[in-house]
Order: C-alpha cells, then sequence, then structure tokens
C-alpha cells in the first residue's frame, strides 16, 4: 500500500479577537471562506494525498455543508474537535488515512501557504522526523513586569513559527499520547510536544505572506495579499 501524506486543518478558531459574530475561517477573502484558501494550498499540491479537517461542535454542519459543494477531492473526513487546539489536534491524527506516513498540521485561518513551504517542511521531516516553517522577528523583544521594562532580549535567538508543521506519523501521535497521559495543557504547538517527548524539530524558512488571521487588520492584509496572487 502507497504511503500517503496527510494534511491536518484545524478550523476551530472563533471570532472574538476579529471582535465577530462568526468564526474567522468562515469570513471571506476575495468571495470565498478563508478555509477554503487553506484547504485549496493542500488540495492542489502533489505532495498531499489526503485532508482532515477538523472544526468546533458549533461550526461543524456548517463546513461540512460548504465543503460538500466546493468540489474538493482530497478530503478524507470532517471531524469535531476537542477542548482546546492540543485535542484538536490529537483527534486529527488519531483519524488520519491507514499508512499515513507524513502529517502537516495547519491553521485554516493562515490561506496563503506555499508550494514551496509545503515541499520545505516535507523534506525537513524526512530527514529530522519534524519540521516547522518560521520567519525572523523584526522588532525588538522586552520581557516586562507590572507594565514596565524588566529585561531586552537579543532577537537573533528567536524566530516566529508558522504551520504547516510536518511530522512522522508515528512520532507526532506518540507524542500527543504522552502530553494527554501527563494532562499537559500548557503545550499549544504541535512542534512543543515533540520538543517535550525529547524530540528535536527542523526550523526552515516561512514567509511574511504566510500570515495567520486574527483581527481586522489582517483581514485587510489578506485582501491584499489574495489580489496580488490572483
Amino acid at each position: 500500500m502507497k504511503h500517503k501524506n496527510t494534511a491536518i486543518i484545524l478550523a476551530g478558531g472563533t471570532g472574538k479577537r476579529m471582535k465577530t459574530s462568526e468564526p474567522k475561517q468562515l469570513l471571506s477573502i476575495a468571495s470565498k471562506p478563508i478555509i477554503f484558501h487553506a484547504i485549496e494550498c493542500f488540495e492542489n499540491d502533489p505532495l498531499i494525498t489526503d485532508i482532515v479537517v477538523v472544526s468546533a461542535k458549533d461550526t461543524l454542519k456548517q463546513i461540512e455543508d460548504l465543503l460538500k459543494k466546493s468540489g474538493f477531492k482530497k478530503i478524507h473526513k470532517i471531524i469535531e474537535g476537542g477542548a482546546s487546539r492540543r485535542e484538536s489536534s490529537f483527534l486529527g491524527v488519531k483519524n488520519v488515512p491507514e499508512n499515513t506516513q507524513f502529517v502537516f498540521i495547519h491553521d485554516a485561518a493562515r490561506p496563503f501557504v506555499s508550494g514551496k513551504i509545503i515541499k520545505d517542511v516535507s523534506e525537513a521531516a524526512k530527514s529530522a522526523g519534524a519540521a516547522v516553517p518560521a520567519i525572523d522577528v523584526k522588532d525588538t523583544l522586552v520581557e516586562q513586569e507590572n507594565s514596565f521594562i524588566k529585561n531586552t532580549t537579543e532577537r537573533k535567538a528567536f524566530k516566529k513559527i508558522q504551520t504547516p508543521q510536518c511530522f512522522e506519523y508515528n512520532k507526532i501521535l506518540s507524542a500527543h499520547e504522552q502530553a494527554a497521559r501527563k494532562e499537559n495543557k500548557n503545550l499549544t504547538d504541535d512542534s512543543g510536544l515533540i520538543l517535550a517527548a525529547g524530540g528535536t524539530v527542523k526550523i526552515v524558512e516561512g514567509s511574511s505572506r504566510n500570515i495567520k488571521i486574527t483581527t481586522q487588520t489582517d483581514l485587510i492584509l489578506a485582501e491584499q495579499i489574495a489580489q496580488t496572487t490572483s
């Protein structure tokens, strides 16, 4: 049986910071829901064989209905997520197709991941077992205490992590199982689970276009990016 590469799209976000009544992944960019843009990145990529979409309970039916009309051919499952991002990611990992070798865990609110990033994290994960895209931190970083600067730090030592994060299936499954046994609720990032389990994670170059839509300003920027990529 041929090995599979499965993308897990985490679509459980809310509109709290966006200050909208509708979850951000269902808002539209260039006349399409944000989640459509995110899924298309993997639907159109030859490395990806299957897609699992993990939704919040409140939007599960709506997402199911939207995706049924979408024409996407790689959707393997649409499932209900858990109470946290970690739990939702774990459910996604447990619902991939049989014989999945690598998983690509991606935020539905990142609609502009490139084929280059997918390829780069895939190649890095083949050698390292786990890989993430990241970009440089441009702003000065400070540690604060009681609304005053306590310390400044050297930003060259830091990166801003993005998704998709790519993992050997057995490694990320084991890391999730370990975190669940320890009831470790502080770990919200999948690469953090690998580190907590004693593993290593390779960093590849991300992209400033691979934004995560969180605020109204992000939505305006996303419209501009969509216009330049169409």
